[in-house]
């Protein structure tokens, strides 16, 4: 009986290893994920954060160019203007589910792979 009871107690001790264990390399792959997420996209919003810089100053640029060829500065800064609202509203009617789609799909592919 005594036997018995060493050996209930031995399985229970590796039962509870086995879930320690799977516990702490569920983590260990989750922070991984993370971590692999998280340095793919630092490198990316660098970029972005340059090229926003870069398409800032060219739109206030060719503001300026078409403003001086149409007379008024201002004017030069309303047709840039109603060419992004032309823009966001093709998007945004058009081309936004497929978009939404193909990031949360690679979203997903990052974290199963």
């Amino acid at each position: 009986m005594e036997e018995q009871a060493v050996l209930m107690e031995a399985l229970y001790e590796k039962a509870r290893d086995y879930t320690n264990t799977t516990i702490e390399i569920a983590k260990l792959k989750a922070i991984e994920k993370t971590s692999d997420i998280i340095s793919s996209l630092v490198p990316r919003l660098i970029v972005l954060c340059l090229l926003i810089m870069f398409v800032i100053v060219f739109n206030i640029a060719v503001s300026l160019w078409l403003g001086a060829l149409m007379g008024q500065a201002y004017y030069g800064f309303l047709v840039v203007s109603a060419f992004y609202i032309l823009s966001a509203a093709i998007v945004h009617f058009m081309i936004s589910d497929s978009i939404r789609r193909n990031i949360g799909n690679a979203i997903i592919s990052r974290l199963l792979n």
